[in-house]
């Protein structure tokens, strides 16, 4: 077990860095950080022990484990005077937490390791330091693990659960790094007072105080942010924080249409190399405001979040086919506008009495996105003409209202933890394809759940949490238990296993066009159209730690059922005419869904070098009955095998960094090789699906921190794809034009979209 805590000092109520604790044996010890936070990893042979907290010049104190550890401890001054002390090192925060690697802690604006563009994103540094999540997708800051797609994560900040927490078309988080304190990562059972969702859990709590106003202020090339925290009296405290961009950094890559020559010049076949270049309008900017109250044994507290995003990308461009016999001249206008916006806030209230611990919380949460892409490609020949004209809108927005009232009890062998959990849903979805609306439904329902848990220690060296959801959806009842276990040998060595049923109400599906083209959207799950998405989940591994080294293993298995994909019933372009599409072209298939891997954590922490490295084996399968003849095809994440390595190295004033991310190519569906439109039933996996090549990133970067005034500054370089490798994100048919030379009718032609290129940031930082 662990105990988290703050040290003070009693006379000044400022924090006291670089005091020790540890236990009475010396067998268990850490130092508190730069804010007076520790973190003590606690076997079970230490279940009844001393914990002595010392720091200099202040009188010791001793906790009993067996008894409440506070997490606020105040040490009295001794007046001791002590000539002057120079200090030779300083411990670096920690990539990883200590003993319980499923569970992760943020401390300041530590870089951890991860570097480049993405050196203050949380979510990225999430991504980086945590085997099984996903590291491989410039373009995506949602936190897809083992398998599963982003919407299966819960994202929850203080009380507020959140849809679709991204910026900047996914490359950034849409939550502000420091504005969070603290935060949890769970890949497998997550507390049993949350649910909803079909995979992990991340848990954020955002800075507070009542000692002293502290504040961060930051700006780069892209954005500047802040945040400021503050004591409003007795007991009361403010937190504030906001962030925006200023500059348009954007570049899409596509197939590049614009050759722009002369008739005189020589025409060559379009080729993947050809690269369109266009420079988008992004702005995008968020806001956190915390109100909150406390005394001995009571708190309240009130917080609010909210972010907007906006992209316009609109251009023309000219092209001419063909030789001096057959010339072809082309235009093509595309206009592509979409925004996405999150508005959420909480009011929770706690009381303590005892060893029983009451909460109650009322929250909303309100997602709305909308999109409109259109793109008209006229051709004009000797003969004559033609023109086609692609376009595709959507709306889609989620309420939730939800209450939750819970009880706790938390002893020294035991535990317990039951409540209710009440969400109410609405959902709307809209999307028209092509002057067709292919889906249009506004659908609510209520999630009331029954949870309870329990925790016991039978023998010192054996934890275990029993505990099970009931929840009741349209009528209908899943219970959905989970169990967790954890076996210690000494002090070095822990076996442990999970077993857990998940259910999700709020699904995405995934609308896939007869271009290849793929959007994911939210809607509420409905009987006979849309399932309740289901999964269980099996983990079995172990943990090795030592001083300096951690080594962590798990084994998992996820199968999913109700695995929901929105498509064309046809893949392919007919090369010879087109086709107009209606209603029924469109059709919502139901499926499974399996994943098996293998996680591998190392840590590696030595004074001022600290690394990590995770390595993942897995594989992700779905299928459909109506889907590719009911065989197996790989899932769109499915990534065969990654690896992450990341390293810090602390030589005062200067941190240096540097991270690398690999994966295996993931799949995608060649509808070049098709030679007409075909249903999606009658084609063949085997022969139609291919892999992206494989991903490779390098980031480095340095900071410089320097004390100016009352004040600490950073000022930082850092360097995204330092090698300037050429990622794929994804290959794309978008356009069809008539065939050159021999070839008759028309020619599919592909476009890669590239990932992001090296791009460097420099940052100014200012802490007080």
């Amino acid at each position: 077990f662990k105990w988290t805590g703050k040290i003070f000092d009693a006379n000044t109520g400022e924090p006291l860095m670089y005091a020790l604790i540890q236990t009475e044996d010396q067998r268990a010890y850490t130092f508190s950080d730069e804010d007076g936070r520790f973190n003590l990893g606690l076997s079970p042979s230490h279940s009844d022990s001393k914990v002595i907290i010392h720091a200099l010049g202040f009188e010791d104190q001793i906790f009993q484990t067996s008894g409440l550890l506070p997490k606020k401890i105040q040490l009295e001054p001794t007046g001791m005077l002590l000539s002057e002390i120079t200090i030779l090192e300083d411990k670096p925060a920690h990539l990883l937490s200590g003993r319980y690697l499923e569970s992760r802690r943020r401390n300041g604006a530590s870089p951890s390791g991860v570097g480049g563009l993405y050196a203050d994103d949380i979510f990225r540094q999430i991504q980086i330091s945590t085997p099984g999540i996903t590291a491989h997708d410039d373009g995506s800051a949602g936190l897809q693990i083992r398998g599963g797609d982003a919407d299966e994560t819960l994202i929850v900040l203080d009380d507020i659960p959140i849809y679709r927490a991204d910026h900047f078309y996914g490359i950034f988080s849409g939550i502000n790094s420091q504005y969070i304190d603290e935060y949890q990562v769970y890949k497998n059972a997550i507390p049993i007072e949350y649910g909803g969702k079909m995979s992990g859990m991340v848990n954020m709590d955002s800075k507070e105080t009542l000692l002293k106003p502290t504040g961060y202020i930051q700006a780069d090339l892209l954005a500047a942010s802040a945040s400021f925290s503050s004591p409003l009296g007795s007991g009361l405290g403010i937190s504030l924080a906001g962030r925006t961009s200023y500059t348009n950094l954007t570049k899409n890559n596509s197939f590049d249409l614009s050759s722009q020559q002369r008739p005189t010049d020589e025409l060559h076949p379009f080729t993947r190399t050809n690269v369109l270049v266009s420079t988008p309008d992004f702005d995008f900017h968020d806001y956190n405001a915390k109100l909150f109250y406390e005394n001995k044994a009571f708190r309240i507290e009130g917080n609010l979040f909210g972010s907007h995003d906006l992209y316009d990308n609109q251009y023309t461009t000219e092209f001419r086919i063909g030789d001096d016999q057959d010339i072809k001249f082309g235009k093509e206008l595309f206009s592509h506008i979409n925004s996405w916006d999150n508005l959420g806030g909480s009011l929770s209230a706690s009381y303590q009495l005892g060893n029983w611990t009451l909460r109650g919380t009322t929250y909303f949460s309100d997602y709305e996105t909308n999109n409109a892409l259109v793109s008209d490609l006229d051709l004009d020949t000797a003969t004559g003409g033609s023109r086609e004209a692609f376009n595709i809108t959507t709306d889609n927005t989620v309420q939730d209202r939800g209450q939750k009232f819970q009880a706790s009890f938390n002893g020294n062998k035991w535990g317990t933890s039951v409540g209710l959990d009440m969400v109410q849903h609405e959902t709307k979805l809209d999307i028209d394809a092509f002057g067709v609306s292919a889906l249009d439904r506004t659908i609510s329902g209520n999630e009331t759940t029954l949870f309870g848990e329990v925790h016991i220690e039978p023998i010192p060296e054996l934890q275990l949490s029993l505990g099970s959801r009931f929840t009741n959806f349209r009528d209908t009842w899943f219970a959905l238990p989970q169990l967790q276990a954890k076996y210690f040998i000494g002090d070095h060595l822990s076996f442990k296993g999970s077993v857990s049923r998940k259910a999700q109400f709020v699904r995405e599906i995934t609308f896939q066009d007869r271009l290849g083209q793929t959007s994911e959207y939210l809607i509420l799950a409905e009987h006979g159209i849309l399932p309740v998405g289901r999964s269980n989940n099996f983990m079995l591994g172990g943990s090795l730690y030592f001083s300096r080294f951690n080594l962590d293993a798990e084994f998992y298995i996820k199968d999913s059922e109700g695995v929901l994909e929105f498509s064309s019933r046809k893949l392919g372009i007919e090369r010879d005419n087109v086709t107009p599409m209606g209603v029924n072209d469109f059709q919502i298939f139901r499926g499974t869904g399996k994943v098996r891997g293998m996680d591998l954590a190392l840590q590696y922490l030595d004074g001022p070098y600290q690394s990590s490295l995770a390595n993942t084996l897995s594989k992700s399968t779905n299928q459909f009955e109506k889907i590719y003849q009911n065989s197996p095809f790989p899932s769109a994440n499915d990534s065969r095998h990654q690896v992450k390595w990341s390293n810090q190295f602390e030589v005062k004033p200067f941190t240096f960094f540097a991270s690398y991310v690999f994966a295996s190519g993931r799949p995608y569906t060649d509808i070049s090789k098709l030679n007409m439109e075909v249903l999606i039933n009658d084609a063949d996996p085997a022969s139609l699906i291919e892999r992206l090549p494989d991903y490779h990133r390098l980031d480095v970067g340095a900071d410089f921190t320097f004390p100016l005034g009352k004040t600490k500054g950073t000022i930082g370089l850092s360097c995204f794809n330092l090698t300037d490798h050429k990622n794929v994100k994804f290959l794309q048919y978008i356009y069809k034009i008539p065939g050159q030379g021999t070839t008759s009718g028309n020619e599919v032609v592909g476009t890669e979209t590239l990932q992001l290129e090296r791009t460097w940031n420099v940052k100014f930082a200012l802490e007080f």
